[in-house]
């Protein structure tokens, strides 16, 4: 019992972590960077690529030009880091909590930093749009989201008291935040003075930065002072900071000039710069080529497309494609190995250059050289390439286990989310409504988003199943089969088909995912058709699937390219959208018909009925409501109804069809009641087409 409750307490620990509208800002915020910062990591590759000759090269070319062009793209992406954190944050933060007017969340955020880091003398340095500022930025962008947000909540309803109805939209926004945007600067410029009368210097106000410089230069360089360094560096990437470039100035300032000092003394320390990235962030922060080589052995579909998408730009220590990817941010399962793996690696890197298995480095590479020939440059030994072989099998081993229980924690998140989602569309159903996948909480959101773009993926690669239910008359020959849609998620397995429907409706993937079931249905029948006749092969048709321009054209096409023999393909549209008074259903339904579609109504029975089209002979059958041949048993009215269906049937000349039905008690009422063809699990639920033709064997009709 206590196990379970702490289990419990670990994931509403996780999923709070999750659901923080900080850290869910902070996360989006940063992966929106992505581009920019490996756009830059790319750049600082081609500047220094450690090959003498090339260094040579790129420098002399074109007089010079490309070098600069391509430092302009550095100082332009990577040189301005956090303008872009405070832009895309305060963005993420906006979307999240107030998705009406995020500009104003930005221009809030990014003035306020302005006022804060602004210098005594006026003006703004470029500088402070660095990386070694990024802590600054991010933490001067949270708080002023969410006092701007509070403010603007309590000033936003003194407005609307006082504009009427008519005012315009954005005017009305504007004059909304004027008071919280006023209030927010006034507060950071407030701050600046008061840091000011406490004698705090302008270069002070980098918080982050000032902070780590004070910290290191009273535990040093050495091996305390590297263990503290990789385990804070390691550790603000759980937050999606960039440890590296937040330690920038102590590992250039101290771990480098440590070394620069011995060179000059000529006794060279062992902790330096070039150590800690060649022995212990092999691949970039949290030794990322351990855990890329871990990837790749799990033999996942995902974590291998995630191991060739990261391997290349990892070799040269560029790792934010794995570590946003898998993610390693804002996941506490996985930021303990991503800590774990480089200490370990420093421990007994360490211990190998004191035992003097390894000599000291003492040549400084750049931090993009390769592993194996980084550890043979910097120590002028085979050794040192040997060592790193052996870290970086020992890195694997590492990160093997914490991969293996990330992977079972993300999809026991997920099918959990999935569930809860599909409890909310079925409460939905019950009360006649529609689910909304775009509103609701954070985790119902973050779901739907998933599973959208994994539909989508689904329908591009043509991974949508289709299974068919039979339909059997009371004579046990076969009528026909509807094709259902089943889609199995690699995760959650078979999801809700109603719900994979609204999921492609709400995001307009409903044409193309519509068209794709009458195509494998198409051919299904084809088959079939040449191994039996007389068959009717039914389709589910929604409004806006029928309301598309296109849609008449391309079900023509699939008619066109398809032979079915004898058999007839349906189209089953419900009693609602039959009486569509536009007059686009009618006109299509003709066209159709034309191109040799017959249709069925379906849902027939609760609705509004529709005499004329039944006249007219336009359906050649219709589909009780569920609702009846669930209480045909035992409600009176429900058979009632059904007896009044069949008695239009004999004068209106159309056939009636059940679904739903289970037991042998229903068949028989049905029976007598006028109803001939049964569709229902007391038959068999809808199959994939290969234990359809078993079944149709069972009834000699193959």
């Amino acid at each position: 019992m206590e196990e379970k409750r702490e289990k419990k307490n670990r994931i509403n620990f996780v999923e709070r972590m999750e659901n923080n509208d900080f850290i869910i800002a902070l996360r989006r915020g940063l992966l929106l960077c992505i581009p920019f910062f490996i756009l830059g990591s790319f750049c600082v590759l081609m500047t220094s690529f450690p090959v003498e000759a090339y260094q040579i090269w790129i420098r002399e070319v074109g007089r010079g030009t490309v070098y600069q062009a391509i430092l302009w793209v550095y100082n332009a992406s990577m040189g301005s880091v956090t303008l872009f954190v405070i832009l895309t944050v305060s963005y993420s933060y906006a979307c999240q909590v107030d998705a009406t007017e995020p500009g104003f969340y930005m221009l809030t955020s990014i003035v306020s930093y302005m006022v804060f880091v602004q210098e005594d003398g006026g003006g703004i340095s470029y500088s402070v749009f660095e990386a070694t500022w990024l802590f600054t930025g991010i933490l001067i962008t949270l708080l002023s989201c969410a006092v701007f947000r509070n403010i603007r909540k309590v000033h936003k309803q003194h407005i609307r008291n006082k504009y009427q109805a008519g005012v315009d939209v954005d005017f009305r926004n504007t004059v909304e935040a004027i008071l919280p945007v006023i209030s927010v600067v006034l507060l950071w410029a407030l701050l600046r003075l008061v840091l000011a009368f406490c004698g705090v210097e302008t270069n002070l106000q980098n918080i982050g930065s000032q902070m780590l410089m004070r910290l290191f230069q009273v535990i040093g360089t050495g091996g305390f002072g590297a263990a503290v360094y990789i385990f804070l560096s390691q550790t603000l990437w759980f937050f999606g900071i960039h440890g590296s470039d937040m330690l920038h100035i102590v590992s250039t300032e101290m771990f480098e000039q440590a070394f620069l000092d011995g060179m000059i003394s000529g006794n060279i320390p062992v902790f330096t710069k070039t150590f800690l990235d060649v022995f212990t962030l092999m691949g970039g922060s949290g030794s990322t080529l351990c855990l890329l080589a871990a990837l790749y052995f799990r033999k996942n579909k995902k974590d291998r497309t995630l191991f060739k998408a990261a391997i290349l730009p990892a070799v040269f220590n560029i790792n934010e494609i794995v570590l946003f990817g898998l993610p390693v941010v804002l996941n506490p399962i996985m930021i303990i190995p991503f800590v774990l793996v480089p200490m370990a690696q420093l421990a007994v890197s360490s211990i190998s250059i004191y035992l003097g298995l390894v000599p000291v480095p003492s040549v400084q590479v750049g931090w993009t050289t390769p592993v194996i020939f980084s550890g043979y440059l910097c120590t002028g030994s085979i050794a040192g390439s040997i060592l790193q072989i052996v870290l970086l099998v020992m890195g694997t081993a590492i990160y093997m286990p914490f991969l293996k229980w990330s992977g079972e924690h993300d999809e026991r998140m997920l099918k959990n989310n999935i569930e809860k989602l599909r409890d909310e569309m079925t409460d939905c159903e019950e009360r006649g409504e529609i689910i909304n996948f775009k509103r609701g909480s954070k985790v119902k959101r973050e779901c739907a988003r998933t599973l959208t773009r994994d539909l989508a993926e689904a329908i591009e690669k043509g991974e949508i199943q289709t299974f068919y239910q039979p339909q059997i008359t009371n004579q046990d020959s076969v009528y026909g089969v509807e094709a259902l849609l089943r889609w199995k998620h690699p995760i959650a397995g078979y999801m809700y088909p109603p719900m994979v429907i609204e999921l492609a409706r709400q995001n307009d993937m409903l044409d193309d995912f519509g068209i794709a079931l009458i195509e494998k249905a198409a051919q299904d029948l084809e088959y079939l058709s040449k191994k039996m006749s007389l068959m009717h092969m039914a389709v589910n048709i929604l409004p806006a699937q029928f309301e598309s321009e296109t849609f008449c054209e391309r079900v023509e096409e699939i008619l066109e390219r398809h032979d079915f023999g004898d058999c007839i393909m349906c189209l089953e549209i419900t009693e609602q959208m039959a009486l569509s008074t536009s007059g686009t259903i009618s006109e299509r339904m003709k066209r159709l018909r034309k191109a040799g579609i017959v249709f069925h109504m379906d849902d027939f029975g609760m609705g509004h009925s529709s005499m004329q089209y039944l006249q007219n002979n336009e359906f050649e059958a219709v589909k009780l409501d569920g609702s009846l041949v669930k209480q045909v048993a035992e409600n009176e009215r429900s058979r009632n109804i059904i007896e009044g269906i069949h008695q239009l049937s004999l004068s209106l000349h159309y056939e009636i069809i059940a679904e739903y039905v289970e037991t042998e008690e229903q068949k028989k009422i049905l029976e007598g009641l006028g109803c001939y063809i049964y569709q229902g699990y007391l038959y068999s639920p809808a199959v994939p087409l290969e234990k359809l033709e078993a079944f149709l064997e069972k009834y000699k009709k193959l």
